[in-house]
Parts: C-alpha cells; structure tokens; sequence
C-alpha cells in the first residue's frame, strides 16, 4: 500500500498511513478513542499522562508493521519470507497493522476499571460462529466490546471492513474466545500451516511481548516523566 498521510509522533516521530487505512482511522469507533485516557487516572498523580487511546493505537499499527515487515519480507532472517506468496505477504502485513490500529476500540472510559459493570457477554449479541464457546456464560471484556465493534465496522454505509477482515482480526486480538476463522485458512495457499501461521501473526499483536506492549511502554512512560 502506498503511503497516503504521515502522522508526526512524540514516540515514533514519522508513521505513515495508508489510505485505506486512513478511512478506518477516521470511523466514529475509532475516532471515539481519542476520548479516552490511556491511562485512566494515573493524571492525578503524573499530571502530564493525559495521553489517549488514540494516539496509542496508532502507534501500535506502527510497531506492528515495522515487526511484520521483518518477519514476513526479510528472506535473510525469515523463512516465512522464502515460503509465503507476495498476495500472501502483502495481506498479512496489511491485516497485522490493521489488528494493532484496532486492538482496543472496545475500551470503555475509565480504562479497565469499568469492566467492574459489563453486562454478561451474551448480551451483546457477538456473531455466533466467531466464538469458540457460544454458550458460555461470563462478564464482558473490553475484548468483547472489541470483537462488537470490529463488526459493526463490516456493516452499514461507513463500513470500514469486509465481513472475513473483521472477524480475522477479531481472532488475532482476542484469540481466547474468537476461533480462527476458515476465511484465514483460504488466504494461503495448500502446504502452508495456517494454524502456526495464525498464532505467530496473533502474537505481533496479543503476546507477553507484542506491538501493544512496546509502544505503551514507551508512550505510557514518557508522559508519566519517569524516563
């Protein structure tokens, strides 16, 4: 994809934005992120972390593509680099960024502390064959509430995402509850291990060690004036 906007960075400096990209950027269920504290209320005590979730977000899209540019294009340290097709390059770096721009679109004000009074899961009315376990019965997380808004993100006039892109994504960022979708495994080619291959790209995203953590680290303690 080519570059369409740049976005200047306090952690990053220069992160560029593909076009299509920019379109989901400027979705209401995206743009409402820009309300929302990263940190919650750690200001009252580090007045400078008044940064949002926004800004989080889109420096995750970043960390993740440099990551999968690495992973999947670099034939020198990567073997996935010799094995995959260029359509199948270019789609999973393309899908990567998009996990890491969206990997928290579900979260509520207040940060974590309002999944304290989520209603049951069930309430939300997820679609059904995305779940690993329809019937199960607990309270909501905002991984929840992330899986609902990827797909309304697949519906109405501002649909942002195609149906399969929503809930490939949706497996990457909350990969416990969401199964993988068969829609993954058509994307590649007959020889390929779609299921390992699934589990790496969850991991550039939801991991010990994964693009969300390496730029909030960064961004989280740069505000708060601890580094």
């Amino acid at each position: 994809m080519e570059p369409y906007i740049e976005i200047s960075d306090p952690i990053h400096k220069r992160i560029l934005i593909h076009k299509r990209e920019r379109r989901i950027l400027d979705h209401p269920f995206v743009q409402r992120l820009r309300h929302i504290r990263q940190l919650g209320f750690v200001s009252w005590v580090y007045p400078a972390a008044t940064h949002d979730r926004f800004s989080h977000s889109v420096g995750t899209l970043h960390v993740a593509g440099i990551i999968a540019e690495q992973i999947f294009e670099n034939e020198e340290i990567s073997f996935l680099a010799r094995a995959l097709s260029r359509e199948e390059k270019t789609f999973l770096k393309e899908i990567v960024r998009l996990a890491g721009l969206l990997h928290d679109i579900g979260h509520a004000p207040f940060s974590h502390t309002a999944e304290r009074v989520m209603p049951l899961v069930e309430k939300l009315k997820l679609p059904a064959l995305w779940l690993a376990n329809p019937r199960e019965r607990r309270i909501a997380t905002h991984e929840d509430y992330t899986a609902l808004l990827l797909s309304g993100l697949a519906q109405g006039p501002a649909r942002a995402l195609e149906d399969d892109e929503a809930e490939i994504i949706a497996s990457l960022v909350h990969h416990k509850k969401i199964q993988i979708p068969a829609s993954w495994k058509k994307r590649f080619s007959p020889g390929i291990e779609t299921d390992s291959l699934h589990r790496l790209a969850r991991s550039l995203v939801s991991s010990d060690i994964d693009a969300d953590r390496m730029d909030y680290l960064l961004r989280d303690s740069h505000f708060a004036g601890v580094v």
